[in-house]
Order: C-alpha cells, then sequence, then structure tokens
C-alpha cells in the first residue's frame, strides 16, 4: 500500500502553512458527492487530516453536511467520510473548465483507519499528529472568518437591493396599470360619445326620410293644384268668350223721319247707365257715336259717368 501512494509524498506535494492547523498534500482524486439526495462528481484537489478541498461542477451551500466517497488511483479502496461545508468560491482557473466551483469541506466524520491512512501514506509529517475520531453525534462547527462575515454582509447587501428592485418594479408596474386604466376609461368614455352621435345620425336620416317623404307629398299636391288652375283658367276664357258672344252691339235701323207720318215734336231720348258701361259701350246700344253722346250731355274728355245716371240720346 506505501508503494501505491508514494507519488503523493514528494516534498512537492505537501503544502505546510503556518496559518494551517494541519498540512496538506495536493492530489486529483475523483470523489463522488451526496448533498440532500442530490449526487455529482468531483475532483479532491488536496487533503489533510482537517479536510478536503474539493472541485464541483455544481454549487452547494455553506453549513451543508456531505457525504463523501473517495476513490484512490490504481487502488480498488474507496474512503468515505462526512464533512461540513465552510466555503464555496467561483472557480476562475481555466484549466479546469469541467468545474464551476471550490468547495473547502471539514471532517465530522471518518474512521481512524481512514485517517490513519491518510496519515501514513500521504505525508510524513502527520506521524504522531494523529487526532483520535470523533464519534459520530459530535459536529464541528467551523469558525466563521472575516471572509465569511462579508460574504454575508454582500449577501444581504444584494438580497436588499433586489427587493428593492422588485419594490421599484412593482411600483412602475402599478403605474403603468394605473395609466391603462385611464386610458381604457378615456377609451370607453370616445366610445360612447362616438355610439351617441351614431344614434343621433340614425334619427336625423330617419328625419331626412320623413322630410323628404312630406317634400313628395306636396310636389304631388302643387301638381294637382296646377292641374286645377289648368282647368279653372280653361274654363274662365269659355265664360269670356260666352259673355263676348253676349255683348256684342245691338244694330238699329235708323228711321227715315221724313217719310214718317208726322208726328208730334219728338221728346227727348234718355239712357240709363249701368254698372260697369262707359261712353264706347254705350253708343254700341243706342247706336249713336261718342261725340254725340258728349255733345248732348255736355260732358268732356275727363268727364265720367256713374251708374243710374241718365244720358240725352235724342
Amino acid at each position: 500500500m506505501e508503494k501505491e501512494f508514494n507519488m503523493f509524498a514528494s516534498a512537492g506535494d505537501r503544502q505546510p502553512h503556518e496559518r494551517r492547523r494541519f498540512s496538506r498534500a495536493t492530489v486529483r482524486w475523483p470523489v463522488t458527492i451526496i448533498n440532500n439526495g442530490q449526487t455529482q462528481q468531483g475532483m479532491v484537489k488536496n487533503i489533510s487530516r482537517g479536510g478536503v478541498l474539493l472541485y464541483l461542477p455544481e454549487h452547494v451551500d455553506v453549513h451543508d453536511t456531505i457525504r463523501l466517497g473517495i476513490e484512490i488511483n490504481d487502488c480498488s479502496s474507496v474512503l468515505t467520510a462526512e464533512g461540513e461545508v465552510v466555503d464555496v468560491r467561483p472557480l476562475k482557473n481555466l484549466v479546469e473548465r469541467k468545474y464551476a466551483y471550490s468547495a473547502a469541506i471539514q471532517f465530522t466524520k471518518i474512521s481512524s483507519e481512514d485517517l490513519k491512512y491518510f496519515s501514513g501514506n500521504l505525508a510524513s509529517e502527520w506521524y504522531g499528529k494523529s487526532i483520535a475520531p470523533q464519534p459520530s453525534t459530535q459536529t464541528i462547527k467551523p469558525k466563521k472568518s472575516k471572509g465569511y462575515n462579508l460574504r454575508k454582509i454582500a449577501l444581504y447587501t444584494g438580497s436588499s437591493f433586489c427587493v428593492l428592485l422588485l419594490c421599484f418594479y412593482l411600483l412602475a408596474r402599478g403605474n403603468d396599470e394605473t395609466d391603462k386604466a385611464a386610458e381604457i376609461a378615456s377609451l370607453h368614455e370616445r366610445i360612447n360619445e362616438q355610439q351617441l352621435q351614431l344614434t343621433l345620425l340614425q334619427d336625423s336620416k330617419a328625419a331626412l326620410a320623413n322630410i323628404e317623404g312630406q317634400i313628395q307629398s306636396v310636389n304631388q299636391q302643387m301638381l294637382s293644384f296646377q292641374a286645377r288652375l289648368s282647368s279653372i283658367s280653361m274654363s274662365m276664357e269659355t265664360l269670356e268668350e260666352e259673355i263676348s258672344d253676349k255683348t256684342k252691339p245691338i244694330s238699329i235701323d235708323p228711321v227715315d223721319i221724313s217719310r214718317s207720318p208726322k208726328i208730334a215734336a219728338a221728346e227727348p231720348v234718355y239712357y240709363v247707365v249701368k254698372k260697369g258701361e262707359n261712353l264706347y259701350r254705350i253708343s254700341l246700344v243706342t247706336g249713336t257715336s261718342i261725340e254725340n253722346l258728349r255733345e248732348k250731355n255736355n260732358l268732356s274728355t275727363a268727364s265720367k259717368i256713374f251708374p243710374g245716371q241718365k244720358l240725352k240720346i235724342k
């Protein structure tokens, strides 16, 4: 067994440090990690009697208790232990690209045989410094370093900042929703106004159709009235023709007085003026001239005659 692990006992692999309680050895062993029922494959970067430094592809939380199954190269032995996560950091080493985090694990449960195996096969300075295995119920509480406190402060600060951002987002979203509600209410008002205007237009259209019907009725009445006027005009023309026929002048044969038997001196003949008559019509009726009528009755061209007035004919 000692021959199999001389490759890890050289001085170049051991890295003692004044601040470290235990010396450590640099190795590259595959390890299986079981944490909260989930399993992932990692690598042991270095190991000491107090714990190990692991390279992991997935994140683990500080203070988590994990189980380790360490596979030693060229050996069928698998070392098992339990430990508590005391530090987790993201890896910046581009050489180990398949691993994203480094985790420092402090042993809380490990068998005395495995612990002595590390002491006897990995580092000569571990001889005589082996510690007794702790009871399975005992838990070693890690000391909180200054870096841990800084990370805790940074975590609280980041959380507070995220909460503030969330509050601002919710406030802005609430304002946006208020603005949208106001826009929707304004849109509803505009729609109602448009519907009211549409109703008024429909009413106006119906009123216009009614007015058009009334106009058509009036046009028909006017056409009927025009027809009646035309009929009345024709009747008046016929009546005027009849009146004209009835008012033709009466021809009176002149009497030859020289041939008539002698009679007494003739008495004057008078004509009573009727309503609507003038000298011209009277001259036609009596068979005398207008000048004779004026001369007999002392009438000038400006004189007027009246109904019931007697005019001397002879």
